[in-house]
């Protein structure tokens, strides 16, 4: 890597790094929630951290996760690969794939980055249903808008094929079960428009705008407000209303795309 690519690569760390919620830095994930011994299982919830695909970890989910045990969730923040997109895909495929095996209620949260791996369950029957906030929605545009000559170090970063990249973008597949979507108002604009085109064209996603900017940067009432919103919407879900996954669609577009084969 010549010293320009290395400064690039620098500086889009940076860049994303400030896009994590704020006080999250360096900090050790907390353990989750897990029912006692002969107690109803509680649903469980996939947490998906941010950090472009490329850094972040599941420590930066601690306060979310804590949301998610109030009202009744099994939180189980993922430490999905970094730096492979496509990996990251099937790993948590798997994790959902295996919970379901065990006849557990699997619902999905994902936070930016996240929110695109939290989507791909949606559309993989394999959620009951997924909030995501701040989600990178269409992933083709959100490389176009990062600037050179970090957006060739970042797209590298991936591992991935421009197909993967496409398919893998939530604006491009259709959900099995109901996903809503929080858009800061304040959210970077092309990331929040191509939220609202995947809504028009999936039926079963809603969006909703919330305050603050991307995850509640430097606001941390904001942030929390968010993600209570979020709780509750799959509260109600996993307590209340329940959407009956296979709505005539039978299986999402990437079940037999690749990233699990043999699963």
């Amino acid at each position: 890597m010549n010293a320009r690519s290395r400064a690039g690569l620098l500086g889009s760390i940076a860049l994303l790094a400030a896009l994590l919620p704020a006080g999250t830095a360096g900090a050790t994930s907390r353990p989750t929630h897990a029912p006692g011994a002969g107690d109803e299982a509680a649903p469980v919830l996939l947490m998906l951290h941010s950090g472009g695909f490329i850094l972040g970890s599941p420590a930066s989910l601690d306060q979310a996760a804590a949301a998610a045990e109030g009202v009744g969730f099994e939180a189980v923040p993922v430490a999905y690969k970094l730096h492979d997109l496509p990996g990251a895909a099937a790993q948590v495929e798997r994790i959902a794939r295996r919970y379901e095996r065990q006849g557990r209620d699997v619902y999905a949260y994902g936070e930016s980055a996240g929110g695109l791996l939290a989507s791909m369950l949606a559309e993989e029957s394999l959620s009951e249903a997924t909030a995501v906030y701040s989600s990178i929605s269409d992933l083709p545009a959100y490389i176009r808008h990062t600037p050179p000559p970090e957006r060739g170090v970042f797209v590298d970063a991936l591992h991935a094929t421009r197909k993967q990249i496409r398919e893998l973008s939530p604006v491009n597949g259709l959900s099995e079960a109901p996903v809503l979507a929080l858009t800061p108002v304040a959210d970077s604009g092309h990331l929040n428009r191509a939220t609202d085109r995947w809504a028009e064209r999936d039926p079963l996603v809603s969006t909703r705008d919330v305050q603050g900017g991307h995850l509640g940067l430097d606001e941390p009432d904001v942030y929390a407000a968010n993600v209570a919103v979020a709780m509750r919407w799959l509260a109600r879900r996993a307590h209340g209303v329940r959407h009956p996954l296979g709505n005539g669609r039978s299986q999402g577009k990437r079940a037999t795309s690749g990233f699990l084969k043999g699963a």
